[in-house]
């Protein structure tokens, strides 16, 4: 049930039977377009409201119920893809601070269109369920996955994005109550489609299976480091011998090392930060690395 606090997107897809279909397509499209420049965008709803619905979320739930259509058909419903594509737009531009107050409507519409419908449904994965994620999802990238061989203007490509930029995904409710275990589903079905992109490297001469099994990078707990490094070694096990260029480090030494970030520093919360690190059970911090070295040893 639509409410007062929905926003203008909700309200149209509600009542989206109300409207000729050509005059539903250009309301939404114009709404999108218009709507690039807001930062706190509805487009984005459900990033930070709890328990709400994303207009795209909604869309494709409308789709589902009311319509019986699969994920298949989702997927050549135009206004749909629109939606899609014009949320992962709007979010990489709040993401990356980017301006486009100044572009036309026409030219934010022709940049919504080119983005590939299988790189908007992957950054736009969790506004979906686990079900939809991985069937709609295998369908996109077994049709087209290039845009994983395509790097940003930082020198990263995706694969290494999605391991090291906790932002790459919208941030969803889903994302929340998924957890680690979200990542790992998604890199599964990424690395089924597009194996070699586990053998890129980015700018820093990193491959995947070294930020991922680099101790050092507390955005994973050990338990779940360990499942990521199995998922990238099974689609390029000669990773596990290829030294780092940023520390000189084969990937189960990485795994193995628990030194403190950046420059040391002095004074007694220093020390507490070193002693509470070195208290991590031995078994969970060096378990990566004994997978590495079994698969490939010195």
């Amino acid at each position: 049930m639509i409410s007062k606090k929905d926003s203008v997107y909700h309200m149209l897809i509600a009542n989206r039977n109300v409207y000729q279909p050509e005059v539903f397509s250009e309301i939404l499209r114009y709404l999108c377009c218009i709507g690039i420049g807001i930062s706190q965008s509805a487009l984005l709803y459900q990033a930070e409201c709890y328990n709400k619905m994303t207009p795209v979320l909604l869309f494709v739930q409308s789709l589902i119920n009311k319509e019986g259509l699969n994920g298949q058909a989702i997927m050549r419903n135009s206004d749909f893809t629109f939606l899609l594509k014009a949320t992962c737009y709007h979010y990489e531009s709040t993401s990356n601070n980017d301006k486009n107050e100044t572009k036309s409507i026409n030219v934010v519409c022709q940049e919504i269109e080119a983005i590939p419908s299988s790189e908007a449904f992957l950054v736009c994965a969790p506004c979906f369920n686990e079900k939809i994620i991985e069937k709609v999802l295998n369908e996109l990238l077994s049709v087209n996955c290039q845009f994983l061989f395509e790097k940003n203007s930082l020198g990263q490509y995706p694969v290494h994005r999605m391991i090291t930029e906790e932002n790459y995904f919208m941030n969803t409710v889903t994302t929340r109550l998924w957890g680690s275990e979200f990542l790992s589903c998604i890199l599964k079905i990424v690395l089924k489609h597009a194996p070699k992109s586990a053998q890129l490297v980015n700018k820093e001469g990193r491959l995947p299976l070294h930020i991922v099994s680099d101790a050092q990078r507390r955005r994973f707990e050990d338990s779940d480091r360990l499942d990521l490094v199995k998922i990238i070694w099974n689609a390029y096990p000669e990773a596990a011998e290829a030294v780092d260029s940023k520390t000189g480090l084969p990937p189960f030494a990485l795994a193995a090392s628990k030194e403190e970030e950046g420059p040391k520093r002095r004074g007694s919360e220093d020390s507490l930060d070193r002693i509470l690190n070195m208290m991590i059970p031995i078994e969970e911090s060096l378990s990566s690395s004994f997978f590495l070295l079994r698969q490939q040893p010195i």
